[in-house]
């Protein structure tokens, strides 16, 4: 079984120097420490969060990054309406 996230919406936390992926788990599940798949390698997820509104539950994953390259990168491929692969440890 593959572990499957679709991205919903995507923001920047800069307080936190971390990228936020928020959507829907597809398949599977999605734990901390987990790694997401992308077009040129692999990024860590640092935590998830569940933000629940009135109508919709949404997961979040936080993924720190250490460069504003690497923020770049991410905000490229990592982009609304997309299916990402979570790849366990």
């Amino acid at each position: 079984m593959s572990n499957q996230f679709k991205i919903r919406t995507t923001f920047t936390l800069e307080s936190q120097d971390c990228f936020v992926v928020a959507g829907d788990i597809i398949e599977g599940e999605v734990t901390k420490g987990m790694l997401i798949k992308t077009d040129t390698g692999r990024v860590t997820i640092k935590s998830i969060e569940i933000a629940t509104r009135k109508d919709e539950s949404l997961t979040s994953l936080l993924i720190a990054y250490g460069s504003d390259k690497e923020r770049k990168r991410l905000q490229t491929q990592l982009t609304k309406g997309l299916t990402i692969y979570i790849l366990p440890l």
